[in-house]
């Protein structure tokens, strides 16, 4: 056999070393790696793909192996404990001294109010009254003992102070820092440094850090949101993050933070009523069924407590044609409005149909089943107003009060001045339990109604005044007598 045909044993050395070499080039391909988890991709991500951190690629060293990598369920890690042996201490409330804020933080098993950690952004539009509510917080969360950071990228020290001064809050002044900057360290420093209950950044668009990039995009918001959250946490530092809204409404960049915060507030005007509206859309220390609802003037925002009892000490004696009283549930919080119904005779060829407060296609759904199951017939313009302290509506409980408040406009026949109603109506002319039906005619019976019509199954008792309906045509019998 000829030499030439067999390979040389350096040959094969040198195979394997190329084998070798390639492999292991195939394996530390990757180039960036995650800080936290020690993922590693080819790919330099905002966020890593497999902890979720912002912001923690990095370029790794392609030599070193993948066994360097964190292993899962290590012993030294944490280890499960049972629910009974845990303290609820961790979180300690502070009252704001705003009742209708308090209300909608939430309540627990230390108290109702702002918890020590928690975290929130409070979004609205510009001028609704933000930095007026967060000021008159401060105030009022530092009136126990201790002291606030109010961090502002938008607005100067004296700025800040002359909207204290302008509030009533001067005596506030010596429990509440200022600090006016852009940077995100700056912050971090003042909150480890300074022994704080709680602090605000205003807003989390304007601040950014040494390694992001320019303030108010999607990911520096959410890598400043992330960061402040891990400060706060480890400090148990309650912390506000304000955010602006778009022009459709929409919060502007600290939906990018939705999912790091324990709490999203959202602060709204209602000009019909005159009243801003704070709801939450998500909260870890408390429900999110909450609205809580303040009046503003010159010296700052005032709790409404109780929205419904005004209106209803304003249409005090006989009641008008086409006006009936409801309750809606909007959320957790049941209230008191007037359901206005108008029918004339068309001054067009295609009659008119308005709604104010109310959702169009509802309205239209409920004429047509008072025409199908109730015999009322609606030929001419229909004009419905409904004012509601907490906005436009969409309670489906507002079905029968519609029916009652047009039956009455085109019979001409008012509803008894002491008459109220709430409950759902189906296409087949049956009325329907709304939600929380029980709180509804609580608050009803609690402002004095003494007539009140609800569905079938609402837990009439004798002598309460609660009369159960179960069809559209009953109700109107009811409400209207013989009026035809």
């Amino acid at each position: 056999m000829s030499t030439g045909s067999c390979p040389r044993a350096t040959d094969v050395a040198d195979q394997g070393a190329a084998a070798v070499m390639k492999t292991t080039t195939k394996r530390s391909s990757p180039s960036y790696a995650c800080a936290s988890c020690g993922h590693r991709a080819n790919t330099l991500w905002d966020r890593c793909p497999e902890c979720l951190a912002f912001g923690s690629f990095c370029e790794a060293d392609t030599t070193t192996p993948d066994a360097v990598r964190p292993a899962r369920g290590r012993s030294s890690g944490p280890l499960p404990a049972p629910l009974s042996g845990v303290s609820l201490a961790r979180h300690p409330r502070r009252s704001s001294e705003l009742g209708e804020l308090d209300r909608v933080l939430g309540r627990g098993p230390n108290g109702e109010g702002l918890a020590a950690g928690q975290v929130l952004v409070l979004g609205g539009s510009p001028g609704v009254g933000k930095s007026t509510l967060l000021m008159q917080a401060l105030a009022g969360l530092t009136a126990a003992g201790g002291r606030a950071l109010y961090a502002s990228g938008e607005e100067t020290r004296e700025q800040i102070a002359e909207r204290a001064h302008r509030l009533g809050l001067a005596d506030a002044l010596a429990r509440i820092d200022v600090l006016d900057t852009h940077q995100v360290e700056d912050v971090d420093a003042a909150l480890r440094a300074g022994g704080y209950v709680t602090a605000v950044v205003d807003s989390l668009q304007t601040f950014t850090a040494d390694d992001l990039g320019d303030p108010g995009t999607t990911r520096t918001v959410a890598v400043v949101a992330e960061r402040l959250t891990s400060t706060a946490k480890s400090l148990d530092v309650s912390l506000w993050l304000v955010g602006q809204a778009t022009k459709d409404g929409r919060l502007a960049g600290p939906n990018a933070a939705a999912h790091v915060v324990d709490t999203l507030l959202w602060f709204e005007r209602e000009h019909g009523a005159d009243f801003r509206v704070l709801r939450a859309g998500k909260n870890r220390f408390g429900s999110v069924g909450e609205v809580g609802l303040f009046r503003m003037d010159a010296g700052g925002l005032h709790d409404v407590a109780d929205p419904s009892s005004p209106l209803v000490r304003r249409r005090a004696g006989a009641h008008p044609v086409g006006a009936v009283w409801a309750a809606v549930a909007d959320a957790d919080r049941p209230v008191l409005v007037e359901v206005q119904a108008l029918v004339s005779e068309a001054t067009d060829s295609s009659p008119k149909r308005v709604a104010v407060g109310l959702d169009a296609q509802r309205l239209a759904l409920v004429m047509a089943v008072l025409g199908r199951h109730a015999g009322v017939e609606l030929e001419g313009d229909v004009f419905l107003d409904v004012q509601s302290p907490t906005g436009r509506l969409s309670d489906r409980g507002l079905d029968l009060p519609i029916a009652l408040a047009l039956a009455s406009a085109a019979r001409d026949s008012p509803v008894p001045a002491d008459l109220a109603c709430c409950g759902k109506l189906s296409l087949t002319g049956e009325v329907l339990p709304p939600l929380r039906l029980d709180a509804r005619l609580s608050e009803m019976r609690r402002l004095g109604f003494g007539r009140l019509l609800a569905p079938v199954g609402g837990g009439a008792q004798q002598g309460d005044g609660t009369t159960e309906v179960a069809t559209l045509a009953e109700a109107i019998a009811l409400a209207l007598g013989g009026a035809a």
